[in-house]
């Protein structure tokens, strides 16, 4: 009976002791995390001040280039563009877009320091100082009555003549009312040609009527440039095509280079920068030839295109006022070179 108070307190001391342990190993352990979140948060603010430093340094290294750039004349879009290489930059309206080029589209292999204007002023591309690339234009009724003699003589190898167009208001398709007088005389003078629609499509239904349209005309033909879906801005204008979505534009797009391409020719896609870029899915365009407008230097486009019109104010001989002149980076006229880029 009486080894029983004992035992109570022998208990009680041992348990007590337990405690304690616990409590002791409980603060070690919190002591131990409070001392690793106190690392962690100090690794952490070293790794924000290096990045702090970092971002000081990579900010005046691009008010060093700004600068740099911007002395030697450089226009603020060319020194943008240079900047952010990853994307591709363009100007609309007074602002700047920034969009990042996509890796699986196949990219330009045209270097822009090859570009050059010969004596006449007329743009060559050249490789180891000898022009590969080839002249061209394309004409439509308001380049009146063309000599295509003296056109094929001032060194033009291939002409894109306009076939026809859809009304912006109207939606009535039109038949160029030149084309088979320029047909007839490119042709005669041994130039190689092709054509193009001025689309105003708004469903797909309208592009393949289109395209068929085009088919039908160009039957008696020998077609050896491609076949071009036009699509474009409307400059001032209110066009039918004003509010069509993108995935839609795209759509709108393959079905009239599918349906020109299921009939033999060669399908090609026009547009400038802008347009390529925010106006259609260039992904899905990956694998259809490209003919890019733009009327400034230096290149600048990151994908594969096979001509590209780079001024409405060219002269050749045997057409009065301006032309469009373009160089194709193809031989269009011979089958075994037509589908290498250079």
């Amino acid at each position: 009976m009486e080894k029983k108070p004992i035992a109570k307190m022998t208990v009680f001391f041992v348990i007590t002791t337990i405690l304690a342990a616990a409590c002791s190993v409980a603060l070690v352990i919190k002591n131990n995390n409070i001392t690793k979140e106190m690392n962690a948060q100090e690794q952490n603010n070293e790794k924000t001040v290096e990045a702090l430093q970092r971002e000081i340094e990579d900010s005046d290294g691009i008010k060093d280039r700004i600068k740099e750039s911007l002395e030697q004349g450089e226009t603020p879009l060319n020194m943008l563009r240079n900047i952010y290489s990853d994307d591709v930059v363009y100007n609309y309206n007074g602002k700047y877009y920034f969009v990042p080029i996509i890796d699986n589209i196949p990219k330009s292999k045209l270097n822009p320091g090859d570009f050059k204007f010969n004596d006449a002023g007329e743009l060559e591309y050249l490789k180891n100082g000898k022009a590969v690339s080839h002249k061209g234009i394309d004409v439509s009724k308001y380049q009146g009555n063309i000599d295509w003699e003296a056109v094929a003589e001032d060194g033009v190898e291939f002409a894109i003549i306009r076939l026809g167009y859809r009304g912006y208001g109207t939606g009535a398709i039109q038949l160029d009312e030149s084309f088979e007088t320029n047909m007839e005389g490119a042709l005669k003078a041994g130039i190689d040609v092709g054509v193009y629609f001025f689309s105003q499509a708004i469903s797909e239904k309208e592009a393949e009527e289109e395209a068929n349209f085009v088919i039908e005309h160009i039957k008696p033909y020998k077609i050896t440039c491609p076949v071009v879906f036009d699509t474009e801005e409307v400059s001032g204008e209110e066009g039918r095509m004003k509010e069509i979505s993108s995935d839609k534009l795209t759509d709108i797009s393959i079905k009239f280079l599918d349906t020109v391409e299921e009939e033999g020719y060669t399908p090609m896609i026009y547009a400038n920068l802008k347009w390529f870029i925010a106006n259609l899915d260039i992904e899905r365009l990956a694998d259809y030839e490209k003919w890019f407008a733009s009327y400034t230097t230096p290149y600048y486009f990151p994908y594969e295109i096979s001509m590209w019109q780079y001024t409405d104010q060219g002269k050749v001989n045997g057409i009065e006022g301006s032309v469009d002149m373009n160089i194709s980076f193809k031989e269009w006229g011979k089958k075994e070179s037509s589908k290498t880029n250079i």
